[in-house]
């Protein structure tokens, strides 16, 4: 019989995370202590678009939202049947806070008693379908912690990252990561992006594997020793820096300047060469 710590015991009896795993996850990880995301949460995206609860349902996701509630709780709430909900979305194109009907209906499940239980079942039932479907063999926490980030983002990204790098967890943060950093470069704001989860998927959920291994540990791996985005992958061969001794490159992610031996002035490598922040779309 293999040898399981106890959370991959728990796990090694179900096809995937249970409820209540994936509860502590989004608790954890994506809403990080209900400091970034909160089961009551209803505003206007930075996309123009309403978003609700603690995943920010927006626009076709709130599909999902509505089926949790179900026809009953739909009717009592928005005086509409389940059927006649998911038939206004397409009506309203993601700007459902105009209709000041809707958004009562809202404001008042989003603070009942039904709102909380309605959104965890919802939430465990969107990333269990994955888990069983794509990664049946993943067994720890942190391994549905890193699913769980990814699939939050896009489960198109999660697919196509597990197909790429064979389902290994730990590479595919780092695909992830390092996507979301690009991304935010492209959009012409220096410095790169640090999504929140990708430095607090330690903080809650360490690595307890071989250290051997590759492992993500955050942010600092989307990064050189000279503080140059890494463009290699860091378990397929040392990433060459940029930058020499004798001829450096100014980083421009860098907020420091400092001077090397030959006293030209250098960034030196810091934790602020990536920004911080958070936001799904």
């Amino acid at each position: 019989m293999p040898m399981y710590n106890f959370n991959e015991y728990l796990h090694s009896l179900n096809e995937s995370a249970g409820s209540a795993t994936i509860k502590n996850i989004v608790t954890n990880v994506i809403s990080d202590g209900g400091k970034s995301k909160k089961y009551s949460d209803l505003f206007v995206d930075s996309n123009g678009f309403t978003a609700v609860g603690i995943l920010h349902f927006t626009k076709s996701g709130l599909e999902r939202l509505y089926e949790g509630i179900g026809d009953t709780l739909c009717r009592k709430y928005f005086k509409l049947s389940l059927k006649e909900m998911i038939a206004s979305i397409k009506k309203h194109d993601g700007h459902e806070i105009d209709d000041k009907e809707w958004e009562k209906g809202m404001k008042n499940f989003l603070s009942s008693s039904n709102s909380i239980p309605v959104q965890d079942r919802v939430v465990a039932k969107k990333f269990s379908s994955y888990f069983k479907k794509y990664a049946n063999a993943w067994k720890t926490d942190r391994e549905y912690a890193i699913g769980v980030s990814i699939i939050n983002s896009s489960p198109r990204t999660f697919k196509s990252l597990g197909e790429k790098y064979n389902w290994d967890a730990e590479k595919m943060m780092f695909g992830y990561c390092k996507s979301e950093s690009d991304k935010h470069v492209r959009r012409g704001k220096p410095g790169g992006r640090c999504r929140t989860r990708c430095n607090k998927l330690g903080e809650y959920y360490p690595y307890m594997g071989d250290k051997n291994k590759y492992h993500f540990k955050g942010c600092e791996d989307l990064i050189d020793s000279n503080g140059i985005a890494v463009t290699t992958f860091p378990w397929n061969e040392v990433v060459k820096p940029k930058q020499t001794k004798d001829i450096p490159t100014l980083n421009k992610t860098s907020k420091s300047t400092f001077v090397n031996d030959k006293g030209v002035k250098v960034n030196k490598p810091t934790s602020d060469a990536i920004v911080i922040d958070d936001y799904d779309k």
